[in-house]
């Protein structure tokens, strides 16, 4: 019989963090501050001690999230370049198309991304960071070796380089489309509405350039 608890704990504890995260997704406002650990745990039908007991904060639990989510990107692409193998253009094109839907369709996961820096990894354990970013990186250099692959005029270091700059270039433009709520409001006057951009136009043609200036540099 405790063999048995023992081997359910693994699963349950699993299932847990899932519950978790769900509910920490579901309570993410799409702009402002993140929530609270209260608000997180009540839509999780947790106390805050429990909570505690599988993360150490909310910014462990959004970067958690973020993490996730930006790995399902990657296989996302990994997907895409085996759809359109055997063409660098298809692939430049397919790849461009496919993540620009992927960011408007999942807003969630790119406020999370451009808040990382100053706000999620500055507010994560250095052990737990590390464990992320050494899981990022494996599947970054997974999909790196795909491209290769798919393309072997493209060296492995500027496929690399390919993803991060892609990365770059998103988060980037994201924050220029969804700035803080009172610059927002600034951004509505005529005098300075030319500040404004249009997010999916001007994102697919940024990766579209991107994709097909480098692979083709």
């Amino acid at each position: 019989m405790q063999k048995t608890r023992k081997a359910r704990a693994a699963p349950d504890k699993q299932e847990r963090r899932e519950s978790i995260l769900k509910a920490a997704e579901d309570v993410l406002p799409l702009g402002g501050p993140l929530p609270l650990i209260a608000s997180i745990s009540a839509a999780a039908h947790l106390t805050q001690g429990a909570l505690y007991r599988y993360f150490s904060s909310k910014e462990e639990i959004y970067a958690t999230l973020l993490e996730r989510e930006m790995g399902f990107l990657l296989e996302h692409i990994k997907q895409l370049i085996a759809v359109h193998y055997g063409s660098p253009a298809a692939i430049a094109d397919g790849v461009a198309d496919g993540i620009t839907r992927y960011c408007l369709e999942h807003t969630k996961t790119f406020y999370l991304a451009s808040l990382s820096p100053a706000i999620l990894e500055a507010n994560t354990q250095e052990a737990f960071a590390r464990q992320l970013k050494r899981e990022l990186a494996t599947e970054v250099r997974t999909i790196a070796t795909a491209l290769v692959e798919a393309i072997p005029s493209l060296h492995f270091a500027s496929a690399v380089d390919l993803l991060l700059t892609s990365h770059a270039l998103i988060i980037g433009l994201w924050q220029v489309a969804y700035p803080p709520a009172v610059i927002e409001r600034i951004l509505q006057e005529e005098e300075t509405k030319v500040l404004r951009i249009d997010l999916d136009n001007t994102l697919s043609t940024a990766l579209h350039s991107l994709w097909r200036g480098w692979i083709y540099e």
